[in-house]
């Protein structure tokens, strides 16, 4: 090969190089720190139920480049999606930082569990920018997660009497139609976030329904009635009480349940409300 075709091919060669570099940033062959900061695509999204204790959240945040040499910060900021100001609970720094050969960080946030809400919080944490100027937030086709969302739930303050309203849609029955009573709930010993209802559709309901085919007072329906962590509801019944499942709202402090029954031949349910007094 002459002289001139090697000059061409060494002009090629260098050609090739130069072109092959990320369309988001620097070259990754001249620049080992070039990259992105991103939340992990499958952990988008947290729920914290005030009240439980946890005093502090954790987001994970990953810092994707070859070599961190220099090191790196990372700005965020809390935006409110709905239910008021994010420090009305949340609070954190605004600044993660990457120590230099780290490629893992995390964004912390303190929770003020002594929050008082009229509904659930929802906030989002977003990137907003870095201390480099070869690394980005996310890339600009948006595959990469530049946002978590976190969800603030009420403190869960279950009294001891409610009051009582039972319908179904099944017979054509709504709201306000049977008669009303007083559920008790009553603290499982020794289990958190379980109680006992001494009658979990009122103690007339049936002698309701069937016309006083039974004295008032017959079948209360007795259930057992569990408040698990996302707020959702279990129901555990004996005999014809054969339980259901529902959601609690902290904020108004109210059970919307749905019980099955076995004591009728009909499949019917029952919807019934709680209504903090």
């Amino acid at each position: 090969m002459d002289m001139k075709n090697i000059y061409i091919a060494l002009i090629a060669i260098c050609t090739v190089f130069v072109a092959c570099k990320d369309d988001e940033g620097p070259s990754y062959y001249s620049d080992l720190e070039a990259g992105w900061v991103q939340f992990p695509s499958n952990n988008t999204s947290s729920i914290i139920n005030l009240g439980t204790g946890v005093a502090e959240v954790e987001i994970p945040l990953f810092l994707q480049t070859t070599t961190n040499i220099a090191g790196l910060d990372v700005t965020y900021e809390l935006v409110s999606v709905s239910g008021g100001s994010p420090s009305a609970a949340l609070s954190g720094s605004n600044v993660v930082s990457f120590a230099a050969g780290t490629d893992n960080g995390s964004v912390f946030l303190s929770v003020d569990n002594t929050a008082v809400l009229t509904e659930p919080l929802v906030v989002d944490v977003i990137l907003t920018g870095t201390s480099r100027n070869n690394v980005r937030v996310g890339l600009s086709d948006g595959s990469k997660p530049v946002a978590h969302r976190i969800t603030v739930n009420c403190a869960s303050n279950v009294g001891t009497s409610y009051a009582g309203d039972a319908a179904s849609s099944d017979l054509g029955l709504g709201f306000g139609i049977a008669p009303a009573w007083t559920p008790t709930l009553a603290p499982v010993a020794g289990v958190d976030n379980q109680w006992t209802v001494d009658s979990a559709w009122g103690p007339d309901f049936v002698n309701f329904l069937c016309g006083g085919c039974v004295p008032p007072g017959s079948f209360p329906y007795p259930a057992t009635i569990t408040l698990n962590s996302d707020n959702s509801v279990t129901v555990t019944g004996d005999g014809y009480a054969t339980g259901g499942s529902g959601t609690y709202d902290p904020c108004s402090d109210e059970f919307d349940l749905v019980l099955t029954q076995a004591l009728f031949s009909g499949s019917f349910t029952v919807e019934v409300k709680y209504t903090s007094n």
